[in-house]
């Protein structure tokens, strides 16, 4: 019987040993993260029926041929065989659970939490303990709540803001290149454009070049072919250039047919002593106007002498000498009774200035253009076509821009009322 019992044991043992989920065992480790492997048993039904053996036993299977009939081998090939196939038919539920094999070995990555990730964990949960104390306070609701109203207050401001932009959209739109209402071609007409911002001794006439520049899309939507233009900015405008454009050009060019156009946008000055208005060129110089500058009075006489049908002048400048788009000599002040020239009584020449004699010619910044010269520009395009006859007057642009313009500089805070004289009913285009 100790035999038996001895046998027992060692075979169960055994057979257990083949059969038991191994220990965990760490294969690789890095940083906070480590591989681990398991070894999986399963208990397979048929392994031992068949005469199979665990692959970790130490014992040999039951072999039905063996020719030995000892008492002791017949025992021994019973409980090699006996004992597994027991635990096979107990132990069956698990083998159809697991489906897996005692050789299995599985892997499988834990993090393992290192002293200073515990020590972060405690300040996290201690931070955030902190913080909804915090949020919980009187004082945190207090200033929550102050918050929330200046960002509603900021959100009013942006949007008031916003509805202004649009408002001046609306009121200043952009200005085409290239205006959508055009004239009938006119092959015999002339023009000649002068834009002066930056000038060699005297300060900015700001947007002077940028609306001779955009002016010249308008005149050649007038019908004027785009080689009978000349346009002059910065240092092309000097005064001899003008010179001589308006005083050899022209008239070597036009015709009994033609029309001339004549544009300019820079400082005007007045003299000091006589009080007649002088364009001021790139070049010129306000203490000595009759020798570097050129006069009104001379240009509308020089277009009047022309062997051209009629002239129409555009001049967006101001000769109060009070700022804006005029300018005085060094150390004279704005105290000069400016002559308000005008063309001669025949009518060939009209003309639309931007402003009074003592009043100020400015600018427009949200479209960088004269103000005068923006809504002459719109007034071109059609803006001013009051009877909606695709065809715009001498007199509908005047009323136009004396609609446009004051309106505008109001909201500036000053006056500026366009002058216009001339043929009334001049068709433009």
């Amino acid at each position: 019987m100790p035999r038996l019992w001895a046998a027992l044991l060692v075979a169960g043992a055994a057979t257990l040993s083949s059969c038991t989920i191994g220990g965990p065992r760490v294969v690789k480790r890095e940083g906070s993260y480590e591989t681990v492997a398991v070894k999986e048993c399963d208990w397979g039904r048929g392994r031992y029926i068949s005469g199979g053996r665990s692959p970790n036993s130490p014992f040999l299977p039951f072999h039905r041929g063996d020719t030995e009939k000892t008492a002791d081998k017949v025992l021994m090939n019973i409980l090699f065989v006996g004992t597994p196939l027991l635990l096979d038919i107990v132990l069956s539920p698990f083998t159809y659970m697991t489906g897996r094999e005692c050789s299995t070995v599985n892997t499988f990555t834990r993090y393992v939490e290192s002293s200073s990730d515990i020590a972060a964990r405690k300040k996290s949960a201690a931070e955030a303990e902190r913080e909804r104390a915090r949020r919980e306070s009187g004082e945190y609701k207090r200033r929550e709540a102050a918050e929330s109203a200046a960002r509603a207050e900021r959100e009013k401001a942006e949007a008031e803001t916003r509805r202004l932009a649009e408002a001046l959209e609306r009121e200043y739109p952009v200005l085409e290149e290239y205006p959508k209402a055009a004239g009938a071609p006119r092959p015999k007409d002339f023009a000649l454009i002068v834009g002066i911002e930056s000038y060699r001794t005297i300060p900015k006439a700001d947007y002077g070049e940028s609306d001779a520049k955009r002016m010249r899309g308008y005149i050649e939507a007038l019908g004027v072919p785009s080689q009978n233009i000349v346009s002059l900015t910065g240092p092309s405008a000097s005064k001899s250039d003008i010179v001589k454009y308006l005083e050899e050009w022209l008239p070597a060019n036009v015709s009994p047919e033609s029309r001339v156009y004549f544009y300019y946008s820079g400082h005007g000055a007045p003299d000091p002593q006589t009080g007649s208005a002088y364009l001021v060129p790139w070049d010129g110089d306000p203490a000595f106007p009759k020798s570097t500058a050129y006069s009104v009075a001379q240009l509308y006489a020089s277009l009047e002498k022309l062997p051209a049908k009629e002239a129409v002048v555009m001049i967006d400048s101001c000769f109060s000498g009070a700022g804006g788009r005029s300018v005085l000599a060094q150390g004279a002040r704005p105290l000069v009774t400016v002559n308000e020239d005008a063309p001669a009584a025949s009518g060939k020449v009209s003309a639309l200035t931007a402003s009074g004699p003592e009043q100020i010619a400015g600018g427009l910044a949200l479209r960088k253009h004269g103000l005068f010269s923006y809504y002459l520009m719109r007034g071109l395009s059609g803006a001013a076509d009051a009877n909606a006859d695709k065809s715009v007057t001498l007199g509908e642009l005047r009323d136009y821009l004396s609609a446009e313009v004051p309106k505008a500089a109001r909201r500036s805070n000053r006056e500026q009322t366009p002058r216009v004289s001339g043929n009334a009913a001049l068709a433009l285009y």
